[in-house]
């Protein structure tokens, strides 16, 4: 009898084993390269608000976003995570028509906290520093972000086991017209817009960047086609080791927008997002990505630099 409980006990250590290095590898990724400070645990009630920031003509990054985070900490809330625009994604029809430079993720102890502050002068003076902002909540269940890597473990785990066909690294693919937005800019300088953004970000962050989504569920067609694109997306993060940081239920704040849920997720780097939009894998799957409506932006991080 004990040498079962001993066999049993072995495997079951290896998997707790596997389960917290995993959480500590991403626990280091998100402070040491995304430079996102979202603790592992929180308050249920906390409400985490993420604000978009519309930079006036004459307004410098750096300084414009610090004095709106430096702001937003005077009233005790926490800002999780700040990031500049690289290109602008899928906009909302929901959302002001704007070009938005910067999100910010902030995390307010609780729904009645961040309407306290959103109604006050302070606030006021800082949206009135630039030219538009935003801002939609989210509730981020502990729990669920809390195991969204050990799911992405035990999803590589079976593609070891399996030996599933590697996703990565990618594959050119040479036809251009993947890049043809139908807007008259022609695809090959498309391509080379893409790689002078490369560059002209990694002064902010070479090795990571942090896509914002507000997603609405379309109909049940949709869903269907949208859930392979799904699969094939987190198989690939769980290949090479990069995933969703920030899940939740998106709660309206302004405008009563409908939304079903605000996903933040972490790429390593701008130019691995260019290589990947542009290999045979992602535009063999990228036409299953179906939703009712969303908001899709690239971004960097930029806390670090405040």
């Amino acid at each position: 009898m004990k040498l079962i409980l001993t066999l049993i006990a072995i495997p079951i250590s290896l998997l707790l084993i596997a389960a917290l290095a995993q959480q500590w590898r991403y626990h280091r990724i998100r402070r040491d390269i995304v430079m996102d400070r979202q603790p592992l645990f929180h308050d249920a009630k906390a409400l985490h608000v993420i604000t978009a920031l519309k930079l006036g003509p004459d307004q410098r990054l750096l300084p414009g976003v610090k004095a709106f985070v430096d702001g937003l900490e005077a009233t005790g809330a926490l800002v999780v995570y700040a990031g500049k625009t690289v290109i602008t994604g899928t906009q909302s029809s929901q959302l002001p028509a704007d070009e938005w430079d910067v999100f910010v993720v902030t995390q307010f102890p609780s729904r009645k906290a961040w309407d306290e502050v959103a109604a006050s002068d302070a606030y006021a003076k800082l949206k009135a520093g630039f030219v538009n902002t935003w801002s939609i909540g989210m509730r981020r269940d502990r729990v669920q972000n809390l195991m969204l890597p050990v799911g992405l473990l035990a999803m590589r785990a079976r593609q070891i086991i399996t030996r599933e066909e590697a996703r990565f690294p990618f594959v050119l693919n040479e036809d251009t017209s993947i890049l043809d937005a139908g807007d008259g800019v022609d695809p090959v300088q498309r391509r080379m817009f893409l790689e002078h953004l490369v560059q002209e970000n990694a002064q902010y962050s070479e090795n990571a960047m942090v896509i914002v989504n507000f997603q609405k569920d379309g109909t049940a067609a949709q869903k269907k086609a949208d859930a392979g694109y799904t699969h094939e997306m987190v198989s690939l993060m769980a290949e090479v080791g990069h995933g969703p940081m920030h899940m939740g239920r998106a709660v309206s704040l302004e405008d009563d927008v409908d939304f079903d849920r605000v996903v933040l997720v972490y790429y390593p780097g701008f130019k691995y997002f260019v290589d990947m939009v542009q290999s045979k894998f992602y535009t063999g799957v990228f036409g299953g990505k179906q939703l009712g409506d969303n908001l899709s932006t690239p971004t960097v991080p930029i806390l670090q630099h405040l």
